[in-house]
């Protein structure tokens, strides 16, 4: 999916050429469609950048709204465009839902359990001891609503990258994991790296 999303910024960038050709020699029949090209290339294009995931969203609102420039303001493409930017926003309403009900962690002294699902239940548990690092990000949305996002990553067999998404108070919880961690390695009388 990686390599697929990849692709598409990689032809996202080509219509960007094309775009400003067109613009360049003032043609109409190859900037409109090649503005719609890039607006879509990009949206589907930006899975393959980690750090900017979270912004497909709102690269969708603005492929309508370049459609809608781009088409000469047609209501008919201006509602599809929005139909489609609607049903993203239901589409990331709805896993924030399910990242509400069906996603669980529970911290103790010696593991750090995860339970996914709603109707199926799953729990991995990660043991500490065997967590290497623990970074946290906030992306400006994430910051808007005072949540973020945990990456832990660790010797575990069934988690070794463990990412925790929308945890309230993001800076506690994982300065609280790390202080766990460091706690029973050093009750474990194990070796911790400064950093």
């Amino acid at each position: 999916m990686k390599k697929i999303a990849q692709l598409f910024l990689l032809s996202g960038i080509a219509g960007v050429v094309v775009l400003l050709i067109g613009v360049f020699m003032q043609q109409p029949l190859w900037y409109k469609p090649a503005a719609v090209f890039t607006a879509v290339c990009t949206a589907i294009g930006l899975g393959a950048v980690p750090a900017l995931k979270g912004y497909r969203y709102t690269a969708w609102i603005i492929v309508a709204v370049v459609a809608g420039i781009a088409t000469g303001n047609n209501p008919v493409v201006w509602l599809v465009g929005l139909g489609i930017a609607f049903a993203m926003w239901i589409a990331f309403a709805l896993y924030l839902l399910y990242q509400r009900l069906g996603v669980e962690y529970q911290l103790t002294t010696q593991r750090l359990f995860h339970r996914k699902g709603i109707l199926a239940r799953v729990t991995n548990r990660v043991e500490v001891i065997d967590i290497d690092d623990v970074q946290f990000s906030q992306n400006l949305v994430e910051r808007f609503f005072g949540v973020g996002t945990i990456r832990i990553l660790s010797t575990d067999i069934s988690d070794p990258k463990l990412v925790m998404v929308g945890i309230d108070d993001v800076k506690n919880v994982a300065d609280t994991i790390d202080k766990v961690r460091r706690d029973e390695r050093r009750r474990r009388g194990l070796h911790i790296e400064t950093v």
